[in-house]
């Protein structure tokens, strides 16, 4: 695709998401727009006198070779780490292709922060890993139910104590497991007063 001069300077300069031209022979950046030198903390000369690969934590051969994949096998999609003036790391999300600027066959790399959403991940994962140690681990019995008091899942102590297993109990009422004939009638109250 050829970009017109009046085009480009439309969509890349004045975008909000930041945008690299790189030429990935090389991996020289030609050009960065305000929102590039805002995250990447860096004036707009100084990326335009900069290797990618000073910005990409990725080694250089493997570098190279998702340029390449970007430019010529329909590539589009890539998550990176990439390094700011700062010297701080961030996980991004980059969109990148080839286009046609003056004659010229470069990739243009639209860059998303997703360090955020992976810090979360990982908040997540370890929140995960404690609440299931916590509830594979408790010296109690604890089950899992629906809304309608269908055991969706128990912990090992629960399978100690009533003597079933996950398997045998998975989909049933648990009033039906775990209640004498005299407390069903308790237990029926219970669960509508829940």
């Amino acid at each position: 695709m050829n970009i017109r001069t009046d085009f480009y300077d439309s969509i890349f300069n004045n975008n909000h998401t930041p945008m690299l031209v790189i030429d990935a022979a090389t991996g020289e950046i030609r050009d960065g727009n305000a929102a590039a030198c805002d995250f990447y903390g860096y004036s707009r000369e100084t990326l335009q006198s900069m290797n990618i690969s000073r910005i990409n934590t990725l080694d250089k051969e493997t570098l190279f070779l998702q340029m390449n994949m970007a430019q010529t096998q329909n590539k589009k999609y890539f998550e990176f780490k990439h390094r700011l003036a700062s010297g701080e790391i961030r996980a991004v999300e980059v969109y990148s292709g080839p286009v046609m600027i003056d004659g010229e066959e470069l990739l243009i790399s639209i860059i998303h922060d997703i360090q955020y959403k992976k810090d979360m991940e990982k908040k997540l994962l370890i929140q995960e890993l404690y609440f299931t140690s916590l509830y594979e681990h408790s010296p109690e019995a604890v089950a899992v139910l629906d809304s309608h008091f269908n055991v969706i899942d128990v912990n090992h102590r629960f399978e100690e104590i009533f003597q079933y297993t996950r398997d045998e109990i998975v989909g049933c009422d648990i009033t039906q497991i775990i209640c004498t004939e005299d407390m069903i009638n308790e237990s029926r109250y219970f669960k509508e007063f829940i």
